[in-house]
């Protein structure tokens, strides 16, 4: 008895041996509503933006860290002079404008076509770094301003 869905191959067929060809009741069928890159690459373009954002994120978050951890380190061991204290200003502003440049870059690339992984990626370490700034920056005028 044959079958007429064609969804069960003839009995010579075995697994391993070659797709049955394009007139065969057997070969599978071409979905009209499949669409015609399935099964391909993910993208075929590039999305260099994106990358710029990640890498820019990636520096701003090490820049923010390493800054931080200078600040608590001098602060603690009590050689928290005038120099000290600018050089770590001017760390945090660099920080800032890099996560700042992080997010610009971020938005720009998650509105281009290609892949948005690394953008958005670059995008959110910025934002974040952003907020933790600007948070930081609200508790101390709130704090300086209730003492």
């Amino acid at each position: 008895m044959s079958d007429p869905t064609g969804s069960v191959p003839p009995g010579d067929w075995r697994p391993g041996d070659p797709p049955p060809g394009a007139g065969s009741p057997y070969a599978p069928a071409a979905s009209p509503y499949a669409p015609a890159s399935l099964g391909g690459p993910a993208s075929t373009t590039s999305n260099p933006a994106g990358r710029t954002a990640l890498g820019l994120g990636i520096v701003a978050l090490v820049c923010w860290v390493g800054f931080d951890v200078a600040e608590n380190i001098a602060f603690t061991t009590g050689s928290y002079s005038r120099t000290v204290f600018q050089l770590l200003r001017a760390g945090g502003w660099v920080s800032l404008i890099l996560a700042l440049a992080a997010l610009g870059t971020g938005i720009y690339a998650l509105r281009r076509t290609g892949p948005r992984g690394a953008a958005g990626v670059g995008a959110g370490i910025g934002l974040t770094l952003v907020v933790l700034w600007l948070f930081s920056r609200l508790i101390t005028s709130l704090a300086l301003s209730l003492w």
